[in-house]
This record gives structure tokens, sequence and C-alpha cells, in this order.
């Protein structure tokens, strides 16, 4: 892609960014719960939300288009699965409407990031270079 810049740290990826955001965010929700809240959903609330950065992380430092692009699957799995969890918040009473509304747009918003991100590097995976140009790919599918 004309005029992308490549990412060289992981901290240049947008959508790493979000996920990381993402996770903040959860972790300040689940902070909230109330005192006799079920322990174990706020753990597993937490190690998905921050497995969706964690798995983009791994990818990325993987210096590979197929590890990259499996990574961002494996991403994708931890953003639904932290959307179940939520909603399993959401209908225990330990999270308002309002929080659980803001996390599942975020939810939402890095889904359809997820998608097109690797949807590009499926279609653009002959036109970027050597296999293992994923910093270059992952600016240019960053938006």
């Amino acid at each position: 892609m004309a005029g992308a810049q490549r990412a060289k740290e992981l901290e240049d990826l947008g959508i790493w960014v979000r996920a990381y955001e993402f996770a903040l965010q959860v972790y300040e929700a689940t902070a909230t719960f109330p005192p006799h809240a079920e322990p174990d959903l706020r753990t597993q609330l937490r190690r998905a939300a921050g497995a969706v950065g964690g798995d983009i992380a791994r990818g990325f430092g993987r210096y590979s288009r197929v590890e990259y692009l499996r990574a961002l699957h494996s991403a994708r799995g931890a953003l639904l699965e932290s959307r179940h969890f939520l909603r399993l918040a959401r209908g225990l009473d330990y999270l308002t409407p309002e929080v659980t509304e803001r996390l599942l747009d975020a939810i939402n918003r890095l889904n359809g990031q997820l998608h097109r991100t690797a949807a590009a590097l499926r279609e653009r995976s002959s036109s970027l270079g050597s296999p293992t140009d994923v910093g270059r790919f992952a600016s240019a599918a960053d938006n």
C-alpha cells in the first residue's frame, strides 16, 4: 500500500493499542464487581480481554504473515470469549448497563478491525513483498 508506514514496534500498531485500551477498561470495570461476585468470573474476563492484545503481539513478533494471521484469529476468539463473560457479568448484575454497552462497543470496533486486518492480510499477501514483511502489512491494514 503506497504511503503506508512500516510498524517497527508493537506500540506502532493501532489495533494493538486498541486491544490494550480495551483490556485496561475491562480491568477497571471488573474492579467494581460487588464483594459477593464470583472471583473466577472476574479472572476469566480479565484473562480473555488481556489475551486479545497478547495474541496480536505474539503474531506481530513472529515476523511471519501466516503466524500473524493465525494470531489474529486467536485474538478474535479471545475477543468473543470476552463478550461472553461480559454478558454473563451483566446478567448477574455485576456491571451496569452503561459500562456493559461501552465495553460491547469496544468489542464490536475491535472485532471489525481484526476482521479487516485479517482480510487485508489474505488479499494482499502476494503483493506485500517478503513473506516475513509483517511490519509493512500491519501498518497498512491497521485502520
